[in-house]
């Protein structure tokens, strides 16, 4: 049996979404609705864009509903971006309610509906119900307020919601949102890499400021083209040594799958601090090169469930600088794939048997080495029979130091890629 709905209240919430009307009393002194905005950020940049949701605590069964938005200068709404919330969404039988009209206006927006007319559908009793949200553009710099309200429109659009036998004003709960401009004293850049498909490449933070920074947080996010691991990211002389020789009191770094972020306090007596300067190298991000083209890596601030804003803070404030990203040309890797040490092209790196093989090139008119870059196994791009001899053997029988990349145990491009050594015919081994 369907349940009796005050009509009368339902036709009320129609008129004031139509032509809007006068404020509505609440009829109960123990108000059982309570409306809230809140913003999905609780800070950002000029420019930005902060996604807003209207949510709702309600005690009653409500059939219907109607409350402005007003919002100040320091952000704007964006045309259209009013939408559905999952409350909402599917309200009416799998879809949104039967009637609502959601209209923009000089200052905000204004809402109203009834969720059916057939007293089918209503919004059940609830907590943080998800009505609606909007997108605003971050303006000027401030404390943006974004009020529910009951002012917009001419006359008014009523703040109200309407269960089975009466109308409520709802209580309501409002939100600031922290607005900074970038100052252009204040920097952070990172430098552009290059490098080939399936490799690494690495870019630098780099700092500009005019006075001394006792602290500094950012995150980096970088699109699908690269991937990082933890640790990828290495503070730079600057960073290391900035607290009187030592890395910072505090220092924070965490890895999400489209970035990292990093927050850092020099000195917690705030005796030591980051000298003023230009272009300042604080930190290396390495990155993994997984698909060929342009790779964006940006400053941001939306990674983590809190994010971390990007700032500078000095002992007189705390300052937004101007960012500028980076691109990593990614291309496909050129060259033939070789094992540093496989002087006799086996696919097996043995110090003995390929040692062996270039001094009898070298002094016995033995065979020459296929792959010359193989066979420079101190990696110094000058094949010699005697030295590279040695230093093999020095590597597999008195701990020395490992032939450099691409390694002798794995196959792999030569990074330094000089005309001068290369590889005539490429191991089969690695090249099948």
């Amino acid at each position: 049996m369907l349940r009796s709905v005050n009509v009368g209240l339902l036709g009320m919430l129609v008129a004031c979404a139509l032509v809007p009307c006068a404020s509505v009393q609440a009829s109960d002194a123990a108000n059982p609705v309570t409306l809230v905005v809140r913003g999905l950020d609780e800070d950002g940049n000029v420019g930005d864009v902060i996604t807003v949701d209207v949510r709702m605590d309600n005690k009653e069964v409500l059939y219907g509903w109607s409350f402005g938005v007003c919002n100040d200068g320091v952000v704007e709404l964006n045309p259209g971006s009013v939408a559905n919330g999952s409350a909402t969404a599917t309200i009416n039988e799998g879809g949104e309610p039967e009637f609502q009209s959601i209209v923009e206006v000089a200052g905000g927006f204004t809402v109203g509906a009834v969720t059916n007319f057939a007293q089918t559908a209503s919004l059940a009793e609830g907590v943080d119900q998800h009505l609606y949200s909007a997108e605003y553009t971050l303006l000027a710099a401030g404390i943006a307020n974004i009020d529910l309200c009951d002012t917009l429109g001419s006359p008014a659009v009523a703040l109200v919601a309407a269960s089975a036998t009466a109308e409520f004003t709802p209580d309501t709960v409002n939100d600031t949102i922290a607005v900074f401009a970038p100052n252009e004293d204040y920097q952070m850049a990172l430098t552009d890499a290059e490098g080939d498909l399936d490799a690494t490449a690495s870019i630098d933070v780099l700092f500009t400021t005019p006075a001394g920074l006792q602290g500094w947080s950012f995150g980096l996010c970088h699109d699908g083209l690269v991937e990082l691991n933890a640790g990828a990211v290495a503070a730079l002389p600057a960073a290391a040594t900035v607290n009187g020789g030592s890395p910072p009191d505090f220092e924070s770094i965490t890895y999400y799958a489209g970035g990292v972020t990093l927050g850092a306090i020099v000195d917690f007596d705030a005796v030591e601090e980051l000298d003023a300067g230009a272009g300042i190298e604080m930190y290396s991000v390495t990155y993994g090169l997984v698909a060929v083209g342009t790779a964006q890596v940006d400053y941001c601030d939306d990674l983590g469930a809190v994010p971390l804003q990007t700032l500078m803070v000095t002992a007189s404030g705390e300052f937004t600088p101007v960012t500028s990203g980076a691109s990593i040309e990614i291309t496909e890797a050129v060259g033939a794939l070789f094992k540093r040490g496989d002087i006799n092209s086996d696919g097996i790196t043995n110090a003995l048997i390929d040692a062996l093989f270039i001094l009898n090139w070298q002094f016995s008119m033995g065979p020459e080495p296929q792959c010359r870059d193989a066979a420079d196994v101190n990696g110094d791009n000058i094949v010699n029979a005697l030295i590279d001899a040695l230093f093999i053997l020095n590597w597999q029988f008195s701990m020395g130091p490992a032939p450099p990349a691409p390694g002798p145990t794995v196959c792999g491009l030569d990074p330094d890629d000089d005309a001068a050594v290369t590889c005539a015919t490429p191991p089969a081994a690695c090249n099948p």
